[in-house]
């Protein structure tokens, strides 16, 4: 693999290195038309637009530019919140730019909040679907919540990148609370806080599921101190024994973080020595074993520490609360195997 194209950042400029780079850095400086006629249509209906950081650089640089209040740019449980936020300020619609599940989250979030009176849209009439999200609706993932059931002491985790229906169902099954990758960490330490002798059950993502369980394997191989500032009702001995009654699903990824495996790894061994790495917990637990490795304590990185949005956010994040009065999934959408 060739060095990563790469943006330079710097107080007065943005250099591009590489033909991709330059094509994103393009979308730095956006058309001001297309921003402007975006403000007009959106003051039109009072409208609020809530997109996700996947969407393409193009659309992020016009909504960036656009100078109205109802939009924002984040993960997806953000997303919601910011929907909520926007219909209190005055918003009376609110387009939604994501897949499925990041739309229902908004309609289920906006009707938790009393504010069933503010339209969401969709982006397209057919499904826009997940890997991710669509590996929770398989046979597999039945069999998983079956077992959690059938298991004293159970609580489903469940990623938020998954759908109402996913959700309802399992809660049906055994007791869910939804999390996202900033909370997730914070969420399971609480749980066994709570319940000592739980038995946590994560899904549908394996990666996040292994690293979630090789981060608990380094948290308990820490000092006191350092265990106490990630959550401060543990210790080394009681991480200990939550590793073993801590359960991933086995059969789940989104195909796009699936690509930043062993190849990936040995370009950032290669040319990228002295760089800060963060690493998204959706990556494969080669990437993730490898930042632990540089770590030398499975935390950080032998000189300049690379990050991850769990470990860090475990220390202010409260844990993920469960999505309330689920919505009707899209008409179009598959439907589950379970």
């Amino acid at each position: 693999m060739a060095s990563f194209p790469s943006l330079l950042l710097q107080a007065e400029t943005i250099a591009a290195q590489g033909a991709f780079a330059e094509a994103q850095a393009a979308f730095f400086d956006p058309d001001p038309e297309a921003a402007l006629g975006l403000r007009r249509r959106l003051a039109a209906v009072d409208g609020g637009v809530v997109a996700h950081f996947y969407m393409d650089p193009e659309l992020q640089g016009v909504l960036y530019a656009t100078p109205w209040p109802h939009i924002h740019i984040s993960d997806s449980l953000v997303m919601a919140d910011r929907a909520v936020a926007m219909a209190e300020a005055g918003a009376r619609t609110i387009a939604v730019l994501g897949v499925d599940f990041m739309s229902e989250n908004v309609r289920a979030m906006l009707d938790a909040s009393g504010r069933s009176d503010v339209a969401v849209y969709r982006v397209s009439e057919r499904a826009i679907g997940c890997s991710l999200a669509e590996s929770a609706e398989a046979l597999a993932y039945g069999a998983y919540l079956e077992r959690a059931a059938a298991t004293p002491k159970a609580l489903h985790v469940v990623y938020i990148n998954t759908s109402l229906r996913t959700k309802a169902y399992a809660h049906r099954k055994v007791p869910t609370i939804t999390c996202t990758s900033s909370n997730v960490l914070r969420t399971v330490l609480q749980a066994f806080a709570q319940e000592p002798d739980a038995h946590v059950f994560f899904g549908p993502d394996t990666y996040m599921g292994q690293n979630l369980r090789a981060m608990l394997e380094a948290i308990a191989g820490m000092d006191a101190a350092k265990v106490a500032a990630i959550h401060p009702e543990h210790t080394p001995a009681s991480i200990a024994r939550i590793i073993d009654r801590f359960h991933y699903f086995e059969a789940g990824n989104c195909v796009v973080h699936h690509m930043f495996g062993a190849e990936v790894v040995a370009t950032i061994e290669r040319e990228y020595q002295d760089a800060d790495v963060a690493a998204h917990l959706e990556v494969p637990g080669r990437c993730s074993r490898w930042r632990c490795a540089a770590a030398g304590t499975g935390a950080g990185s032998s000189a300049r520490p690379p990050t991850s949005s769990a470990t860090s956010a475990a220390r202010s994040s409260p844990p993920a609360r469960a999505i309330s009065r689920p919505a009707s999934p899209s008409s179009s959408a598959p439907r589950p195997g379970w």
